[in-house]
């Protein structure tokens, strides 16, 4: 069973041979196709009556809901629920239960679409994916890229239920994922299986082929919690965005990524600016671990030795570096704490924000903003509060979007400071503790 984690399941992207032409040519079905169709692909001029029929009772704008293999755990069935004009004929592909995909079905992005307009595109001038040394391939910057430019927006290809792991056996669900591929456009289905596997992947083939590109190269989505449309399951997705996974791993980024429910897609956006001939890198870690600790897991998880500056840094700087994220974690344990023994004061979230700066983790600057727009209206000052709410926005729409949690929060207290939850929280809860200190 897959892991699961927040953060990209990726390796390091890469050039592979891809035996995906064993089955298809230029849109053709070859002879010697095997299972993977299993009967339902059009393109090979094969019976796709029964699938039809079942896409039709499921509802929604599925062209095809087959085949589905139900769980002896719990009697859930999964099926593969697909639509090749997804996204101005992309095309997707979904393995889930029915009332989850009725779920996804209501989304903008098959219901508006507008919702996916812009997604997709060609870059231009923009950047290009070249061969990289150690690396396989990777994307470099073809012009100078702002920071918050949007450099990429790409809709879903598959997106696998996380429960088919759980309530599935693995040749049932790994059928189940060989059937969804088998269903994108062939074009977008070539680009897909030809993905990186950070192997030989000419030893693979089938459904082998199909899980290696999809355990390589995927994202986990999470349910948004929409009040207004609630997901009938808090599993996460397992999702493949073929264009996303030739980003590189950096341990500070010049890139991240947000997923967009409404249009199933996920944007990458500069976190600062990026030169040309710059390589575009996002992080596929937790970068708030020390050298040591990102060394590892980069190792153990993809296989790979990072060769990024911070952990190529010399013996004194990378000491340095690991002793800020240190402190990062101390600060953030304090400044969480609202107790009334909280030593969380705004020069400290001042701190966090500028040790943010100093690693580059520009992508989570927004979040040492966040603390320090909250202390300074918890003592009573709202307009450094306000200023330090405005950088929070500016900087989290790219991040996290303008939906995240901590964005919403300081548009709230940038309108009202007076009104936001945390004004004078500091001092009413020293206060309080101070009188009844006397009071003993």
């Amino acid at each position: 069973m897959k892991s699961s984690t927040l953060l990209p399941l990726w390796a390091v992207a890469g050039v592979a041979y891809s035996p995906i032409d064993q089955y298809f040519h230029n849109g053709t079905c070859l002879l010697e196709a095997p299972s993977l169709l299993l009967g339902i692909d059009p393109m090979c001029g094969l019976d796709t009556s029964a699938s039809t029929n079942l896409a039709s009772s499921a509802g929604g704008p599925w062209k095809y809901a087959a085949p589905c293999n139900r769980s002896k755990k719990n009697g859930r069935e999964y099926c593969v629920y697909s639509d090749p004009t997804f996204a101005g004929g992309r095309g997707a592909a979904f393995v889930t239960w029915a009332g989850r995909a009725a779920y996804l079905a209501r989304k903008p992005a098959f219901t508006d679409g507008r919702a996916t307009e812009g997604m997709n595109l060609d870059p231009g001038p923009k950047y290009k994916v070249v061969p990289m040394e150690g690396k396989g391939m990777g994307i470099v910057a073809t012009r100078l890229i702002n920071r918050g430019e949007l450099i990429m927006a790409s809709t879903a290809s598959l997106m696998i239920d996380y429960g088919a792991f759980d309530d599935l056996d693995r040749n049932e669900y790994m059928q189940l994922q060989e059937e969804a591929a088998a269903l994108l456009p062939w074009q977008h289905r070539d680009q897909l299986l030809n993905l990186s596997t950070h192997d030989d992947a000419s030893t693979l083939a089938g459904p082998e082929l199909v899980d290696k590109v999809i355990s390589t190269n995927a994202f986990d989505i999470y349910p948004p919690g929409d009040d207004d449309d609630p997901d009938p399951d808090q599993s996460a997705f397992y999702t493949v965005f073929p264009e996303v996974a030739r980003l590189n791993h950096d341990c500070r980024a010049n890139a991240d990524y947000r997923f967009d429910h409404a249009a199933l897609a996920q944007l990458v956006h500069a976190v600062r600016p990026i030169l040309p001939g710059e390589e575009i890198t996002i992080s596929y870690i937790d970068p708030l671990i020390g050298r040591a600790r990102r060394a590892k897991r980069l190792r153990s998880t993809w296989g790979f030795e990072c060769g990024c500056a911070a952990c190529r840094a010399s013996g004194a700087a990378a000491a340095a570096s690991d002793a800020r994220v240190a402190q990062l974690g101390e600060l953030a344990r304090e400044l969480d704490d609202y107790g009334r023994g909280s030593r969380a004061t705004p020069q400290m979230a001042e701190l966090y924000a500028s040790l943010l700066e100093m690693e580059g983790l520009w992508g989570m600057v927004y979040w040492g903003y966040w603390f320090a727009a909250i202390e300074w209206n918890g003592v009573g000052e709202p307009w450094v509060a306000t200023r330090w709410a405005h950088m929070a926005i500016e900087y989290g729409i790219y991040s996290a979007g303008p939906r995240d949690r901590k964005v919403v929060d300081m548009v709230e207290l940038a309108e009202d400071p007076w009104g936001h939850w945390s004004w004078m929280s500091r001092t009413r809860e020293r206060q309080r503790g101070s009188r009844e200190t006397d009071d003993e």
